[in-house]
């Protein structure tokens, strides 16, 4: 149970539940998908990192993530694009793409 947590979404309206629609491209997606969230000390990561981990979950191990901080790694935020704080870099393959 540890190393596969569930989660259960138990409001009314299911909000912290994916979308069908996401759930399905997860699942089918071509090549494995990297991304890295870009936040500092200063920006709180708790909805990004619920949302990565719940991509996580539901790709059959093709979606991975983790953190960096762009003040301590302005290097790496720089070659990734990265202007600002709080965005997510995702790469698949040749294509890339910043969200923020």
């Amino acid at each position: 149970a540890y190393q596969n947590p569930k989660h259960w979404d138990l409001t009314e309206g299911k909000e912290h539940t994916l979308a069908p629609e996401t759930i399905q491209a997860l699942e089918t997606l071509p090549e494995q998908v990297q991304a890295i969230a870009f936040f500092s000390s200063r920006t709180p990561t708790d909805t990004a990192e619920k949302l990565l981990r719940d991509y996580k979950a539901n790709s059959g191990g093709k979606f991975n993530y983790h953190f960096m901080d762009p003040d301590l790694n302005p290097l790496a935020a720089q070659e990734a694009g990265i202007t600002g704080d709080g965005k997510i870099h995702l790469r698949m393959g040749d294509r890339q793409e910043i969200a923020a």
